[in-house]
């Protein structure tokens, strides 16, 4: 099972790659903001960002040091969650339908969870008995997902269910580009089309890995409609793209093949380049912008906002590391204004479906007898204004290459399914639900990863 988890984080370190949606975006809701944000006698704020004393009790025992962080200029304010022990019970408020995969990436030990009834329904896997990845469409119908017989096999198949687990359609990618042993599912970009990558292989590099020498200007972006079997390929070859090997493979996270993100009417696409987050304009093929930044492995990648008019990235400030929102034709406003932080203090930004809220870690805590091991709590920023508060719930970040699973919204912006890791005692590893409203967690397994929250 570790070596099976091992290939796993290899293989999405070398092989994910991001491109965000097509041209249709998410309607702004009327509903209230979540609970978490109104003041009452239980929020406090505080002009210093959270130490160890100030953050709950994490799922495992640490005798190690920590270092306080940084007083922001702006406050945090802390709204703190314990991670309960308490099971989800189909009586509670929350409703929907989660994707639930194996944590040894296991066809046979994933399933949908019907919040409602409880009922848990296995997953179609045609024969085939690895899955490496899914996603939930934006409207939240339908669950798609990879099966293959092991990871380097060519027989790589499409399978797409809905919220019954009821196969829907199934495509054999192989019709598409051959070899399709690497290829990657990178999401939905709407309701329709299907996010695909095909690794390039530079023939310039010699390596003694047993994978290729891939290349993000050799990469193929695929868009699929995949119940009619149309698609469009996209190249990601772009100006002074960073393409150093093997470094690449560690930058923007698991998002790391084509290090471009594509804003949803596909007329901006962002890029890592050699000197930073490269702002470049698809139509007229000519950069907007460049957003200077340090190359360092822990760089959060940028998340565009559903209509592709703007996009949320963090970057360094004069105080240090901050939030910016940033248009598509290179206006800046920063969003945040903390004193002190550094690259790789940010990560894995989430959207909620309304786009008025985000959800990411940041780091809290790290300890001084080893530094590579990074605590990190669930925030939770309004975009219009900046506000953000930290809910105290910890993750536990042993090394930059740890994957943190990003939190997943629910469909009326109520609740987030997150994964708390812990390397330490992993029977202590909870799945778990953050009710926003209800102002409490449920845990719903220690055994499966969290992929998307179907209606």
């Amino acid at each position: 099972m570790k070596k099976i988890y091992v290939m796993m984080t290899l293989f999405c370190v070398i092989l994910t790659g991001c491109l965000n949606g097509l041209s249709k975006s998410t309607t702004t809701s009327e509903a209230k903001l979540p609970s978490v944000f109104p003041e009452s006698e239980k929020t406090k704020t505080s002009t210093f960002a959270p130490t160890q004393d100030l953050m709950v009790t994490p799922s495992f025992t640490t005798t190690t040091t920590v270092t306080p962080q940084p007083t922001p200029l702006q406050a945090i304010t802390e709204r703190c969650l314990e991670v309960s022990d308490e099971t989800f019970h189909s009586t509670s408020t929350q409703r929907g339908v989660l994707a639930l995969i194996s944590e040894v990436y296991q066809v046979k030990d994933s399933y949908l969870l019907d919040l409602q009834s409880g009922n848990k329904t296995s997953l179609p896997d045609k024969g085939l008995e690895y899955l490496s990845r899914g996603n939930v469409s934006a409207d939240g119908n339908w669950f798609a997902y990879v099966a293959s017989r092991d990871i380097y096999s060519d027989e790589q198949l499409l399978i797409i269910v809905n919220s019954h687990g009821v196969l829907e359609k199934s495509f054999d990618l192989r019709t598409i580009i051959t070899p399709a042993n690497y290829v990657a599912l990178n999401g939905w970009l709407d309701n329709d089309h299907l996010i695909l990558v095909w690794p390039g292989e530079d023939p310039q590099i010699e390596t003694i890995s047993p994978l290729p020498a891939f290349s993000p200007n050799y990469a193929i972006t695929v868009i699929l409609e995949p119940f009619t079997g149309e698609w469009v390929q996209y190249s990601s070859s772009y100006p002074d793209m960073f393409t150093l090997y093997p470094d690449f493979g560690k930058m923007w996270g698991i998002y790391n093949l084509s290090l471009s993100v594509y804003n949803s009417p596909l007329d901006r696409v962002l890029y890592l380049s050699y000197e930073g987050v490269m702002l470049w304009n698809i139509t007229s093929k000519r950069s907007v912008k460049l957003l200077p930044d340090e190359l360092h492995s822990s760089v959060n990648r940028p998340i565009w906002l559903p209509d592709g008019s703007s996009f949320i990235i963090d970057r360094d400030a004069d105080i240090g590391r901050n939030i910016f929102q940033v248009t598509k034709d290179g206006k800046e406003t920063q969003l945040t204004f903390f004193k002190g932080y550094k690259a790789g203090d940010f990560f894995d930004f989430s959207l909620s479906p309304d786009g008025r809220l985000i959800a990411f870690w940041l780091l809290t805590s790290e300890s001084i007898d080893s530094p590579s091991k990074r605590f990190y709590d669930l925030h939770i920023m309004k975009i219009d204004t900046g506000e953000t508060q930290n809910l105290c719930i910890h993750y536990y970040r042993k090394q930059e290459l740890d994957p943190i699973w990003y939190p997943i919204w629910a469909p009326d912006n109520s609740s987030i399914l997150i994964r708390t890791e812990n390397e330490a005692e992993p029977e202590k590893s909870k799945t778990v639900i953050v009710d926003l409203i209800n102002y409490r967690t449920y845990q719903i397994a220690n055994d499966v990863i969290p992929l998307g929250w179907m209606k």
